[in-house]
């Protein structure tokens, strides 16, 4: 019964690992495309949604825009 308790445990550890890489990685992805963006492009995403957040502002970015190909 404490192998399996153990293992049980070794598996939650990687689940949670994998949960906190995908999101580190979500979170460079919108500063890569946040950062990548014309700066033209970003005021105007910036005045439409109200904020200056980069996250927000990138995934705005591939919501909407990214589907017509408009850079």
């Amino acid at each position: 019964m404490k192998k399996y308790k153990e293992l049980a445990y070794a598996m939650l550890a990687i689940v949670a690992l994998m949960f906190l890489i995908g999101i580190a990685g979500r979170s460079d992805y919108y500063e890569y495309v946040s950062t990548h963006l014309p700066r033209k492009t970003y005021e105007e995403i910036s005045r439409k949604i109200g904020s200056t957040n980069g996250d927000e502002v990138a995934k705005y970015y591939l919501d909407n825009y990214e589907k017509k190909n408009v850079r």
